[in-house]
C-alpha cells in the first residue's frame, strides 16, 4: 500500500510536479484541490477535517510536508496593500499554525514524519514583495520553534528543509519531493532518533544522519 503524503501549502494544479515526484517513489499525495478535497485557510476547523479526511484514507499514519515558496506566493500576491496583508497573513502564517497545532495533537497517538520546506525568493527576482518576504520569515521562526514541540513526541520524525532555487541539489518540485521521500526512508531506517537539541536546516541532497537533529 502507497504511503500516503499531506502536502499544504502548494495546491492543485501547482502541486502537480511535486506530487509526480512522490509517486513516483511509491507516495500518494493528499492536497487540496485533489479529489473533491477542499482546505479553508481561515478555519482552525478546516485544518482538522483536512487531517481527518488524510487519515481516513490511509489506516491512520501518514507523512506531512508544509511548503512555503517564496517566488510561488510572490507571484500570487504582487501588490502591497491591507488587502495583500490580509490575504498573505491567512494563506501563509495563520494557516500552517492553525495545522500544526492539528497535528500536534494527532500526533500524539500516531506514527508518522513532518517536513517544514522553506524556499525563499530567487536571488534573480527583483521585485520582492516585502508582505511575502515577512511571512516566510515567520515560516521559518515557526517551523524552528515547533521543532521542539514534535521532537518529544516518540513515534515523530521531523526535517527542516531550506531548498534554494540557486542549490544544485534543488532543480524543481519533483526533484525536491524524490529527494524528501529518499531523506524519509533513510530517517526510518535509523537506529537511533536524532538528537533534538541541535537545530539546524538541511538542504535537498543531504543525507539523514543519526545523532543530530535532522533538520
Amino acid at each position: 500500500m502507497e504511503k500516503s503524503v499531506l502536502v499544504v501549502g502548494k495546491e492543485v494544479p501547482e502541486v502537480k510536479n511535486f506530487a509526480e515526484g512522490m509517486k513516483a517513489c511509491g507516495r500518494k499525495v493528499v492536497a487540496s484541490g485533489m479529489e473533491n478535497l477542499f482546505w479553508n485557510k481561515c478555519s482552525p476547523v478546516s485544518a482538522r477535517n483536512l487531517i481527518m479526511h488524510t487519515a481516513n484514507g490511509c489506516d491512520g499514519d501518514f507523512d506531512v510536508v508544509l511548503y512555503f515558496d517564496e517566488t510561488f506566493a510572490g507571484a500570487k500576491f504582487l501588490n502591497m496593500d491591507v488587502q495583500t496583508c490580509t490575504q498573505v497573513m491567512s494563506e501563509y502564517v495563520l494557516a500552517f499554525q492553525y495545522l500544526t497545532v492539528e497535528l500536534l495533537n494527532y500526533f500524539d497517538s500516531h506514527c508518522g514524519k513532518v517536513a517544514f520546506i522553506y524556499s525563499p525568493y530567487s536571488k534573480s527576482v527583483v521585485n520582492v514583495n516585502p508582505v511575502v518576504k515577512a511571512a516566510g520569515s515567520a515560516f521559518v521562526s515557526f517551523a524552528e520553534s515547533s521543532a521542539s514541540k514534535f521532537s518529544a513526541k516518540n513515534a515523530l520524525l521531523q526535517v527542516l528543509v531550506k531548498a534554494e532555487k540557486e542549490n544544485a541539489g534543488f532543480e524543481d518540485d519533483g526533484s525536491l519531493a524524490r529527494w524528501l521521500c529518499q531523506y524519509f526512508d533513510e530517517l526510518d531506517g535509523l537506529k537511533k532518533k536524532p538528537d533534538s537539541k541541535h537545530v539546524c536546516w538541511v538542504k535537498p541532497g543531504s543525507r539523514a544522519k543519526s545523532g543530530l537533529w535532522s533538520f
